[in-house]
């Protein structure tokens, strides 16, 4: 079973164009910061941004998530989704649910969805954003 943090995520509804709604998403990974990992966005597509968080001077992947955008019926949507993590099982480990567990790296991504849902709705006060903690 998976943590019920793996179900966070932000959802967009905006009238900005898809390659600009793509743009604050890259954007919006530079405004994250943590002593102890980064946060990069890596490939983008016309669709899509992909993003990674490392322990800062390692390779190692601790957690991946993308935004999805879509345009559609005159207007653009967009959606964070966690597609790979690590947890910290924490204390005795058959004593912890799966689903309490903790994702490594969360605080940044929920970071990241304040930041994206901000950047969206500075430039679109009308767009419609749904944050979903997965707490």
């Amino acid at each position: 079973m998976k943590p019920a943090q793996s179900r966070a995520s932000v959802s967009i509804g905006t009238s900005l164009p898809a390659p600009r709604v793509l743009e604050l998403a890259k954007l919006a990974a530079r405004q994250v910061t943590d002593p102890d990992r980064r946060l990069r966005a890596e490939d983008r597509t016309s669709s899509a941004v992909d993003l990674i968080v490392r322990p800062l001077g390692e390779k190692t992947e601790i957690l991946r998530f993308d935004v999805q955008v879509d345009r559609g019926g005159g207007r653009t949507t967009a959606r964070t989704s966690i597609v790979d993590f690590g947890v910290d099982t924490g204390g005795v480990r058959a004593l912890v649910p799966p689903v309490r567990r903790k994702i490594i790296g969360f605080a940044m991504y929920r970071t990241y969805m304040q930041q994206l849902a901000s950047a969206v709705q500075n430039e679109d006060p009308m767009a419609i954003v749904t944050v979903m903690t997965g707490d």
